[in-house]
């Protein structure tokens, strides 16, 4: 039993302590927890997680401990009780907007009307990247070609569009397991390339395969872009703070993109490479 105070007093006390510490901590962590909208969305940050992760291990044991010794130092209250339960609210209430604010984002992806584009620049084509499910929304991949030029990051739900001089490419995106397509382009043309997200070990592992007539779901090509957003890549930002700050890693990358496409059957092959006729 507490003592030197009247039983209702010294539980009150440490309530308003306690909540002045909260509240201190709940009003100024979201602003680190949530980086400010970058080109008008949510940027997600795997700091942030670290930070939120790191403020509900505090609150829990801090507030487990308090609360605990008032309801079991010899004496029920049934403030303390309704207390806990407002404050196991709080917290579950933090945790779910946090899994609803995160999202996957690029500060080099910009976001767009539709693309209503229908020009071509002299010998030059159009290759549109579309990932189309927010399965893995927490990432966002970084696709780059085998020469080490920046086409963008595939946001979920969302496409982007890279004008291209026609010629022969290798396209690779990061991941968990880094995947290649091989592209043959003409002039003149617009190819697809859609993004496969599967469940990795540690994080998602994105796939890029030839989305053309007659493959599987082109019949809804139409609707995928209906209901995705466009985003145009600020390229020039992106080469220089995406691939050319981290050169050594996008060496690897390439590296590992490169000797991932050899490693395919010819089945699988086949999936990830586009012809010229493919193009619409």
């Amino acid at each position: 039993m507490y003592h030197g105070a009247p039983e209702s007093q010294r539980f009150r006390g440490a309530f308003f302590r306690k909540r002045d510490e909260t509240h201190r901590i709940f009003v100024k962590c979201p602003k680190r927890l949530f980086p400010p909208p970058q080109n008008g969305h949510i940027t997600f940050c795997i700091d942030g997680v670290i930070r939120f992760c790191g403020i509900f291990a505090y609150l829990s044991l801090k507030y487990a401990g308090t609360y605990g010794r008032i309801l079991t130092d010899n004496y029920y209250h049934p403030e303390a009780t309704m207390m806990g339960r407002k404050r196991l609210c709080v917290v579950l209430m933090v945790v779910m907007a946090a899994l609803s604010l995160s999202c996957g984002g690029s500060k080099y992806m910009i976001k767009q009307q539709p693309d209503v584009s229908k020009g071509y620049e002299a010998n030059s084509c159009r290759v549109v990247f579309i990932r189309p499910v927010r399965v893995g929304f927490a990432v966002t991949p970084v696709i780059i070609t085998s020469e080490g030029k920046y086409l963008g990051e595939s946001i979920a739900k969302s496409y982007f569009a890279a004008s291209l001089p026609a010629g022969k490419y290798t396209f690779i995106v990061d991941g968990e397991n880094t995947h290649a397509l091989k592209a043959n382009l003409k002039a003149g043309k617009t190819y697809y390339v859609r993004l496969l997200v599967h469940f990795g070990t540690w994080s998602p592992r994105f796939h890029l395969v030839a989305y053309r007539p007659g493959a599987e779901l082109w019949e809804e090509k139409d609707k995928f872009i209906a209901d995705c957003e466009f985003y145009m890549p600020d390229r020039e930002a992106g080469q220089k703070n995406v691939v050319d700050a981290r050169a050594e890693d996008m060496k690897k990358l390439i590296e590992d993109g490169l000797k991932r496409f050899e490693s395919y059957t010819d089945a699988e092959k086949k999936e990830r490479t586009l012809n010229p006729e493919d193009g619409v």
